[in-house]
């Protein structure tokens, strides 16, 4: 199986994270959105041509980042389960993941949208996107104030895309730290730490970033 990534992308390393967690060898592709003519191939088998996307070996296209996680944990079921094997502890892992995804959009917005200047910007929806965020991140500090993970003391979907996005968010200095958010804090500082996430940043380090980022 083919995986496509941009793995600057929070949205593509929410993928990477898992592949590593569960100790897969998947064939990567690197695709920058930048890259007109990767794009323009992969149209002619997947039209809409966002990554990440995972090419099945019979050639069919399998789109969307929580979709591709629980595909690999059906298609490998060996441990660690990113899914949990009880029906509410999943269903919960998948409310969780939606949490991650509005970070993860606040995320892939904020990031163009700041480094606009003063008169280009929308301070509107700013504020509105950056409101998202911090709602989302009182979610997520609740739910870690009694346990490691977001569902229970192990890792699994619903921790992937949250700290994918709060990675950049620390990064690309949207938030200035986690300090309002002691709980969300800890749990980042100790995903950060997992030799899997050492391996996504490790699999960008030479990929170039996009003209005005660094």
């Amino acid at each position: 199986m083919r995986l496509y990534v941009y793995p600057h992308s929070p949205i593509s390393r929410k993928v990477l994270f898992a592949m590593h967690e569960k100790g897969l060898d998947l064939e990567l592709e690197i695709l920058p959105p930048y890259d007109e003519p990767g794009k323009a191939k992969l149209r002619l088998t997947y039209p809409l041509a966002t990554v990440p996307l995972l090419m099945l070996d019979d050639g069919s296209p399998m789109p969307e980042s929580s979709i591709i996680v629980e595909y690999l944990d059906q298609k490998f079921p060996q441990e660690p389960r990113l899914l949990p094997r009880d029906p509410e502890l999943a269903l919960r892992a998948r409310a969780f993941d939606r949490v991650g995804d509005i970070l993860l959009e606040g995320t892939a917005y904020l990031a163009w949208a700041l480094r606009k200047s003063a008169t280009e910007r929308h301070e509107g929806k700013i504020a509105k996107s950056l409101a998202s965020l911090r709602a989302a991140l009182a979610v997520l500090e609740t739910a870690l104030a009694s346990s490691r993970c977001l569902v229970g003391d192990d890792l699994t979907l619903a921790d992937l895309g949250a700290h994918c996005a709060a990675a950049s968010l620390l990064a690309d200095g949207t938030l200035e730290g986690l300090d309002a958010w002691p709980n969300v804090a800890r749990w980042h500082a100790s995903l950060a730490s997992r030799p899997s996430w050492l391996q996504v940043l490790a699999d960008g380090k030479d990929v170039p970033m996009p003209a005005g980022f660094g």
